[in-house]
């Protein structure tokens, strides 16, 4: 490898690690303060329900399960409050 590649690969990683840190402050104020929105109010409700009736809810929902499963999850570690909800996004 040469030391161009060298240079170009930490500068790549530099800029990843900047733009993922700008990442997460922002999505980080965006948070602050904030009531929870609608469509973040309909999914704590969905995700409350006891698994067969969530199920039986995501029928008519047009987004896959897959989320509102890997949600069940991020809450039971995390918590249920707005800024752990928004973190999961």
């Amino acid at each position: 490898m040469s030391i161009g590649q060298s240079v170009s690969k930490h500068r790549f990683a530099c800029v990843t690690a900047v733009c993922a840190i700008a990442a997460a402050c922002g999505s980080f104020a965006l948070g602050v303060g904030r009531s929870i929105w609608f469509d973040e109010g309909y999914t704590l409700i969905v995700e409350s329900q006891p698994f067969a009736r969530m199920m039986d809810l995501l029928k008519v929902d047009v987004h896959p399960p897959l989320y509102y499963l890997m949600l069940r999850m991020w809450i039971s570690v995390f918590g249920s409050d707005v800024m752990a909800l928004r973190a999961m996004s």
